[in-house]
């Protein structure tokens, strides 16, 4: 029986063998990077992706099939000016969250050029400290939501058939008028899932769980609320040690 050390050189080979079958279709995001060579990195995709596969652990699942890149105008094909600027305020503000601790969120794809999407996937399943989101489509296949997430699932490689447990997904079109702010909450909110976190949730006296997802002082001026809630609806969203969801 092979180890997992050289599973993941087998994988690693068949990676590096198919680059250059394939071509990557889809708009290139502009290359933004908070901080190279920190050691966890969260790679931020906006230019599509196709996963016709079950997700994760969920083999028989529904299927994301093809999910288009990123638009706020109806076309998938081209970044317009004004959704390259969501594109970096997006990404500025999913970074922000992220600022104090040693990751990299990058719109830069570390996967060999050429690739296909799977074998894409293949090459970031063997990546330790290392997530994949992807930013684009709807959320039917997912049975609805604002994005979905794996937890736990950043720290370690998952090789081959595994892979897909490093791939989250955030779903704009969730979002009214498809919010930057909305989306960037998701993104810090997926992540946070993908180095271990559970939700943050409202309690009672007990404590009793009144809330799945807490959502702070969401419909006061100025509000805030915990990045592991509910923070797409207030106006900042905030790390805040509170009540997880698994009481």
């Amino acid at each position: 029986m092979k180890s997992k050390r050289q599973l993941m050189a087998m994988w690693a080979a068949v990676c590096s063998a198919l680059a250059g079958s394939y071509a990557k279709a889809g708009p290139v995001a502009p290359a933004l990077s908070s901080k190279p060579g920190a050691a966890y990195t969260f790679y931020i995709d906006f230019s599509g992706f196709t996963w016709d596969r079950g997700w994760g652990g969920n083999e028989t699942g529904a299927k994301p099939g093809v999910v288009p890149a990123y638009n706020s105008d109806g076309v998938e094909s081209t970044f317009s000016g004004t959704e390259i600027m969501r594109i970096q305020e997006i990404w500025s503000r999913a970074s922000e969250k992220y600022a104090a601790f040693d990751v990299n969120f990058t719109t830069v794809d570390p996967a060999t050029a050429g690739l296909s999407d799977y074998d894409r996937q293949l090459y970031y399943g063997l990546q330790p400290r290392f997530q994949h989101t992807v930013i684009g489509g709807g959320n039917s296949w997912a049975g609805g939501g604002t994005g979905v997430s794996y937890v736990d699932t950043a720290r370690d490689p998952y090789p081959g058939t595994d892979a897909s447990y490093k791939l989250n997904w955030v779903f704009p079109t969730s979002q009214i008028n498809n919010s930057s702010q909305g989306i960037a909450e998701i993104i810090a909110h997926e992540n946070g899932h993908a180095l271990g976190l559970s939700h943050q949730s409202d309690v009672n006296v007990g404590p009793t769980k009144s809330g799945e997802y807490s959502d702070g002082t969401s419909g006061t001026a100025g509000s805030y609320g915990p990045i592991m809630g509910a923070s797409r609806g207030v106006t900042r969203g905030l790390w805040s040690k509170g009540y997880d969801s698994n009481l």
